[in-house]
C-alpha cells in the first residue's frame, strides 16, 4: 500500500508509539477521538479506509454513514464485528486469525474481574470455576485460573448431558467466553441460570448481547446471582445509560478487556498487514485473508485439483466463468472472482435437487449465480453422458468453462463412458476458441483425452494434463 491511501482512525492510539511511528511511515491518517456519528459522518468522504475499535465506540457503524464516500474497507482490531452493520465494502477483522493465540490481555482482565467480584467476600482456593466456551480466549481464562481454584469445568456446545450436569452442580463463578451469533443472543437469562444449584457470580468478558441484562439485574436482587462483572454492555452503541447502574454488587468496565498497550499494537499492526495482504490480489493472499473457512477447509479438500484452474482466474480474470456442478469448488472461485474485483461472473449449474437444497440455495442467494436445472441422458459418437439442460443465449461471452463431474470410476472412463456434454454444445455456440477445466477425477481426464484428441466437429483441441 502507498502514501496515497488514506486511513481516518476512530479509535486513540496515542499510547502506542511503535505503532503510530508504524503508521505515519506507511500512511496518511487522521485520529478522531471520541467522535459522534455525525462527527465521523462529515469527516469521512475524505478518506480511503476507516479504522475503527468497539471499545472505542459509541455507534454502530452502518451503511448510511459510507454511502457517498470513497471508502474501500473498514478495518477492526477485533474478533467480533457487532460494532459494524455494511455489507457493501470488504471487513478486516482478526476472527480467527493465529496472532492472537499470543494476546493474553482479555484473558488477564477476566482474572481481575473474577478477583475484583469475588475477592473480599470469598476466598478461591476451595472454589470451582465453569467456563462457557472453550475456545481460544476459554483455554487461556482456564490456563491463568488453574492456580486459584479447587476445579475448573468447561463446556461448550459439543459437551454432554453428564458434563452440563456436573457444571450446573458445582460451579461458584461462571466466566463466559462465546461468539455472539443468533444462537447466543440473549442466551444468559432466566432460564439459562435456573439450571444452577447455588447461587454464582458471573463475568462476561465476550459479548453484552450474550446475556439478558434485565434478568441478571432481576437475579441479583433476589439474590440467585451474588455478583455480576462485565465489560461489555448491550448499551454500548445506543448511547443509553445501562441499566446496572447504581446497581449493588456490579462492576462495569468499559470494554478495555483488549487494550493493553501490547495487545493493541499486536492487534492494530496486524489488521493493517491484512489489508496490506488483501489488495496485493494473489492467490496466496486470498486465502490468507479469507475469514470464511469454509474456503480455507474446501482449498485443503480440493485444492489440488482446482489449484491450477486458481490461477488461471488470477492470471487472466475471465469475465464469464460457466461451472457444471455447483459445489466447494463454485464456493472459492466466486470469492475469488469477488477478492479480485475485476467484474468477472460466474455461472454454475447444478441437476441434484437434494444438494442445491440443502447445501447451495440457502448460503449462496447473495451471488445468485447458482441454477438449478435438469439434465437429460445423451449420447455422442455412441458414448453415454448428461446434458444440463439451459438456454446457450444465457451464457453469451463465456470465456472459461469448468467441468465438475460427474465422478467417473474404473479404467479411466471405458468401464463407465459418462460425462457431461455441455463443452461441446458451449464451443460449437460460441464459435471461437474457449479455455476450459476439467477437475481431477481419472475418469473424467480420461474420457476427455481420448474423446477430444478423436472429435473432429470442434476444430484444433489442445490438451494439458496439470494433475
Amino acid at each position: 500500500m502507498d502514501n496515497s491511501q488514506r486511513i481516518l482512525f476512530i479509535t486513540p492510539i496515542q499510547h502506542l508509539r511503535n505503532f503510530y511511528g508504524y503508521v505515519l511511515q506507511n500512511h496518511t491518517i487522521i485520529e478522531m477521538v471520541n467522535p459522534t456519528y455525525d462527527d465521523v459522518k462529515i469527516q469521512l468522504p475524505n478518506w480511503d479506509i476507516l479504522f475503527c475499535a468497539p471499545n472505542h465506540q459509541t455507534f454502530v457503524i452502518d451503511e448510511e454513514l459510507i454511502k457517498d464516500t470513497n471508502i474501500k474497507c473498514i478495518l477492526t482490531p477485533s474478533t467480533g464485528v457487532n460494532h459494524i452493520d455494511v455489507e457493501s465494502i470488504p471487513i478486516m477483522s482478526l476472527k480467527g486469525d493465529k496472532i492472537l493465540d499470543d494476546v493474553w490481555s482479555t484473558a488477564e482482565h477476566t482474572l481481575y474481574l473474577i478477583l475484583s467480584i469475588v475477592r473480599g467476600k470469598h476466598e478461591l482456593h476451595d472454589k470451582t470455576l465453569g467456563i462457557i466456551g472453550y475456545g481460544r480466549l476459554g483455554k487461556m481464562v482456564e490456563k491463568l485460573c488453574k492456580p486459584l481454584f479447587k476445579k475448573i469445568i468447561t463446556i461448550d456446545k459439543k459437551s454432554k448431558i453428564s458434563e452440563l450436569s456436573e457444571f450446573y452442580k458445582d460451579s461458584d463463578v461462571v466466566s463466559i467466553h462465546m461468539d455472539l451469533n443468533p444462537t447466543t443472543e440473549n442466551l444468559i437469562g432466566n432460564d439459562f441460570l435456573s439450571f444452577f444449584s447455588k447461587s454464582i457470580y458471573l463475568i462476561n468478558t465476550a459479548r453484552g448481547e450474550i446475556v439478558n441484562e434485565h434478568d441478571i439485574k432481576h437475579l441479583l436482587s433476589v439474590g440467585r446471582i451474588k455478583g455480576y462483572a462485565t465489560d461489555v454492555l448491550q448499551s454500548e452503541y445506543t448511547g443509553e445509560k445501562s441499566i446496572f447502574d447504581g446497581v449493588e454488587n456490579v462492576i462495569v468496565t468499559p470494554h478495555i478487556a483488549g487494550t493493553s498497550p501490547e495487545a493493541q499494537e499486536k492487534t492494530y499492526k496486524r489488521v493493517l498487514e491484512k489489508y496490506e495482504i488483501y489488495f496485493n490480489k494473489t492467490l496466496n493472499n486470498f486465502l490468507e485473508t479469507t475469514e470464511y473457512k469454509w474456503i480455507k477447509n474446501g482449498f485443503v479438500r480440493h485444492g489440488g485439483k482446482y489449484l491450477s484452474a486458481l490461477h488461471y482466474i488470477v492470471k487472466y480474470q475471465p469475465k464469464v466463468i460457466v461451472e457444471y456442478g455447483g459445489g466447494q469448488s463454485t464456493f472459492m472461485i466466486t470469492e475469488l472472482v469477488n477478492y479480485l474485483d475485476y467484474g468477472g461472473k460466474v455461472i454454475a449449474y447444478e441437476s441434484d435437487e437434494y444438494w442445491y437444497n440443502d447445501h447451495i440455495k440457502e448460503g449462496w442467494n447473495k451471488y445468485n449465480n447458482i441454477n438449478l436445472v435438469e439434465v437429460e441422458e445423451t449420447t455422442e459418437d455412441e458414448i453415454s453422458g448428461i446434458r444440463y439442460i439451459h438456454p446457450l443465449e444465457d451464457i453469451e461471452g463465456v470465456d472459461f468453462v469448468i467441468i465438475d463431474g460427474p465422478d467417473l470410476r474404473g479404467e479411466l472412463w471405458k468401464n463407465n463412458p459418462r460425462t457431461t456434454f455441455n463443452l461441446m454444445d458451449i464451443v460449437n455456440h460460441i464459435g471461437y476458441e474457449i479455455p476450459f477445466f476439467i477437475d481431477g477425477r481419472m475418469g473424467t481426464r480420461g474420457f476427455y483425452k481420448d474423446f477430444l484428441e478423436y472429435t473432429t466437429d470442434i476444430g484444433d483441441v489442445s490438451y494439458e494434463d496439470n494433475s
